[in-house]
């Protein structure tokens, strides 16, 4: 099902089931009921299969290889090509819980009610390179937090305080301006997102390398 999103791009979002053109299903099979689906996220975390790829066991029976001897597995899913492992240390429960309860959602309509001129003229641009959330932000945040039930933890605080930080750039800059402005602030620790940008940009080197000079300019020119 295309969505069309705000920048011309569209976003195809998978609701059947989707093989790719050697045959293989992106998804995981539904042989189970749908509760067993649903917790397979939590078993593959609580055997590690996040952190380490070394956790990631494959059924040898599903094993086969390309026309080009690259190794694959059948029976649902896709291992990626390059494992990024979840880094968890971050974040902590304390901060978990801001977001899971309504503290953050409370904080960041209230601070964007008390402070709509100082955000009137200012571009997502500008907002991503020069706005900080102060510490005077986080202790307000704080005191919503407490009146939500939601229990000061000094430790996890000043584990996480910059990693609160950005998280509550990203979230006020989806209510300031869009989806973008979020997913801008937020991918300076996406590491998916970043080791994903060093491939892309070694392949376009590679790809260039490969190109003869002349055609390269004339695809310049067309673009």
């Amino acid at each position: 099902m295309p969505i069309p999103l705000s920048d011309g791009a569209e976003l195809r979002l998978t609701i059947a089931r989707y093989f790719t053109p050697s045959g293989r299903s992106i998804q995981k099979p539904y042989s189970k009921n749908a509760e067993a689906y649903e917790k397979d996220w939590l078993t593959r975390y609580d055997n590690g299969e996040f952190f380490s790829s070394d956790s990631i066991k494959f059924n040898d029976s599903l094993k086969y290889e390309t026309k080009k001897g690259r190794v694959v597995y059948g029976g649902g899913g896709i291992m990626p090509d390059y494992f990024v492992p979840l880094d968890t240390t971050m974040s902590s429960a304390y901060v978990t819980q801001l977001f899971n309860t309504d503290s953050s959602r409370e904080f960041i309509l209230d601070y964007v009610t008390s402070n709509k001129g100082k955000f009137a003229k200012m571009s997502l641009d500008e907002y991503y390179k020069t706005f900080q959330v102060s510490d005077g932000m986080l202790q307000d945040l704080i005191k919503i937090g407490e009146r939500n039930k939601v229990v000061f933890d000094a430790k996890d605080y000043n584990k996480s305080k910059n990693y609160l930080k950005l998280l509550v750039k990203a979230h006020l800059g989806r209510q300031l301006y869009d989806d973008t402005a979020f997913y801008k602030v937020i991918n300076d620790i996406n590491e998916v997102y970043l080791r994903a940008w060093i491939y892309l940009t070694r392949l376009m080197s590679f790809l260039l390398e490969q190109i003869k000079p002349g055609f390269y300019m004339r695809f310049q020119v067309k673009l």
